[in-house]
């Protein structure tokens, strides 16, 4: 998996271009939107982000706030990773479940653990 962050307010049109498209959860303060097809319309206002989630089954990207300033930490793919898919069903959503991925990596001894768990689809739209 490769890694990275970004200064979402200093690159909004990098930014932009990432969550193009994608799934998202955003967690502002007074609510949660849910849904497809993400824009940069969908983070306003800025100031009541608690956090956002962009997923797609490739890419996750996480908004975040730290030292008062909203981060995005991209994570990609690789091909032929290890990962556990698991289907959480949801309540009262317009969709029926979402699927999130436990990512399996090994340390120095062979021990399988979980570095990361992510979202990566929205199933079964009802």
């Amino acid at each position: 998996m490769q890694k990275y962050t970004l200064d979402f307010l200093n690159n909004k049109e990098q930014a932009g271009e990432l969550i193009a498209g994608k799934s998202y959860m955003i967690y502002f303060l007074s609510e949660l939107k849910m849904g497809k097809n993400a824009d940069l319309s969908l983070l306003i206002p800025e100031e009541e982000i608690l956090e956002a989630h962009f997923f797609d089954q490739r890419e996750y990207i996480h908004l975040f706030e730290l030292d008062d300033k909203l981060q995005a930490a991209v994570f990609k793919d690789d091909s032929g990773e290890d990962y556990i898919s698991e289907i959480h069903v949801l309540q009262n959503s317009k969709f029926r479940a979402l699927e999130c991925r436990k990512y399996v990596s090994y340390d120095e001894y062979g021990q399988a653990y979980i570095e990361m768990v992510r979202p990566a689809a929205f199933t079964m739209e009802g």
